[in-house]
């Protein structure tokens, strides 16, 4: 059952708008290791696509500013200011912060928060939202958490699809101003050569979590227990 979940989760459509979740195939399977080796394995592709329009947005606007170091070009580049804009650089035509913010997510980190913040894929953010990794709105769509404090107005975000909810997260680490450390702890190791290992960048995401420090122990924990550091670390070190 698992290959054939897996392979499902390739097709176009498995995970669209109108799936909430995994499916009921997937919150069937009885056996612990086999329902949380299925999440690995159905999450992992999504990951990698995820990757992979991280990494054309990082080499358009590595391509760009070079261009524009040699040529000057007299108008402005559309993509590169809307890059910019995305992951909020504030100094446009500065490649460092671009080399900074934008950059690959440890596989083995994201599976592991996808399972802290998911209950493995049980939780009702990810039944009713598609929402991996409990990220807020204050918008008007979003559901309201059960046990949000009175006068509170944050919501659980809702997300068409599971896709959609782990390019967002990945989003935030790379913008937010709370994961500048992480940010910094992950271009410093990169450009001495080292790999960025899942277990390596929980150390840097105290602010992720209410539980401060007990966040980093809970994350290393999931990634050792479930032997996540076998995913590939971010450790290619890019242009």
């Amino acid at each position: 059952m698992r290959k054939q979940l897996f392979l499902l989760a390739l097709l176009p459509g498995f995970l669209s708008a109108t799936i909430c979740g995994f499916t009921p195939e997937y919150y069937a399977i009885q056996a612990t290791n086999e329902r949380k080796q299925t999440f690995m394995e159905i999450l992992y592709p999504l990951i990698k696509e995820a990757h992979h329009r991280i990494q054309k947005e990082r080499a358009y606007a590595i391509v760009s500013l070079k261009l524009k170091e040699h040529f000057e070009p007299k108008t402005e580049d559309p993509r590169l200011l809307a890059i910019a804009k995305k992951y909020r650089i504030k100094k446009t035509y500065d490649l460092h912060d671009y080399l900074v913010r934008i950059n690959n997510i440890p596989e083995s980190l994201v599976l592991a928060q996808a399972a802290a913040e998911s209950g493995w894929g049980n939780s009702r953010f990810v039944k009713e939202a598609n929402n991996l990794f409990g990220e807020w709105t204050w918008g008007e769509k979003g559901l309201v958490p059960s046990s949000r404090e009175s006068g509170k107005k944050h919501k659980i975000r809702i997300f068409d699809t599971l896709q959609d909810s782990i390019d967002s997260y990945m989003l935030n680490l790379n913008r937010h101003y709370a994961y500048a450390k992480f940010r910094q702890a992950r271009f410093s190791t990169l450009q001495e050569g080292k790999a960025f290992k899942g277990k390596d960048a929980t150390k840097h995401l105290d602010n992720y979590s209410g539980i401060g420090h007990e966040y980093h122990d809970l994350l290393q924990g999931i990634i050792n227990y479930n032997k996540m550091c076998e995913y590939s670390p971010l450790g290619e070190l890019l242009y």
